[in-house]
């Protein structure tokens, strides 16, 4: 009974020590920060997200990841199953059938607007209307989600542009776009506006075009550690500030 006591010490011990560890780790800023983001307009605001946490901190690591919004298959690299398993502390994307099981906030919301090379008409960065993308060449941003977002507003205008090249991220849509190859449908604003390919683009807000797109905030509310929520008050101060109007092209019905 003895020898079996004094192991039971051990044993609780042990306990006791793996209790307050975790208790540190979960009121303490430090560990690696997780995030997945299903939006290709992430790397125009996310260090501005991240960059107040992590300064000075040299306990905090980040750790990006890349994904897309679908819920299809249980692939690793899928934003929403990801939050789920664990993979991730936090997400950011485009909102779509959202799975159950997570909490989730709309961050921004963005209609969409017309990027152009110089010599699209109008000329100028006026206001136009989705069905002067009639039959027009289009690049299209062809993500999961987004695509088909893109060609439910084309249905809604009851337009078939021309479908001339596809591309996975926002820099090659503008690369694109400034070699004179068509117009594209956006809908977040990033520092994209310096040419990539010999030509500036220039914007046009779209008049008609009423539905739009909604950058989410996923995260779990059943084990959050300081880090992570620490991540959540600066996603909403963040986009609560007139700092985040610079993502957003507004039209003549603003």
């Amino acid at each position: 009974g003895k020898v079996i006591m004094r192991r039971v010490d051990a044993l609780v011990d042990n306990y006791n020590e793996l209790i307050e560890e975790g208790a540190s780790i979960k009121n303490s800023l430090n560990g690696t920060l997780r995030i997945a983001f299903a939006t290709s307009s992430a790397p125009a605001f996310m260090p501005a997200l991240v960059r107040p946490i992590i300064k000075g901190q040299i306990q905090v690591k980040l750790a990006l990841t890349e994904t897309n919004n679908e819920q299809r298959t249980t692939n690793n690299e899928q934003a929403q199953p990801g939050l789920l398993r664990g993979d991730y502390d936090a997400i950011l994307f485009h909102r779509s059938d959202i799975k159950p099981g997570f909490s989730h906030k709309t961050l921004l919301e963005a209609h969409p607007y017309v990027l152009a090379p110089n010599n699209f008409s109008p000329k100028s960065t006026a206001s136009v209307r989705m069905t002067g993308l009639d039959k027009k060449r289009i690049v299209l941003l062809d993500l999961p989600v987004v695509s088909e977002y893109y060609q439910s507003l084309f249905d809604v205008a009851g337009i078939k542009p021309l479908i001339v090249a596809t591309a996975q991220t926002t820099a090659m849509v503008h690369s694109l776009v400034e070699s004179v190859m068509g117009c594209s449908n956006l809908n977040f604003r990033g520092n994209f506006l310096t040419s990539y390919a010999g030509e500036a683009a220039k914007i046009n807000p779209i008049k008609d075009a009423t539905t739009p797109s909604r950058l989410m905030l996923g995260y779990k509310t059943e084990y959050k550690r300081k880090l992570t929520q620490t991540f959540i008050d600066r996603c909403q101060e963040y986009f609560n500030s007139s700092g985040s109007e610079q993502y957003i092209v507004r039209s003549d019905l603003d």
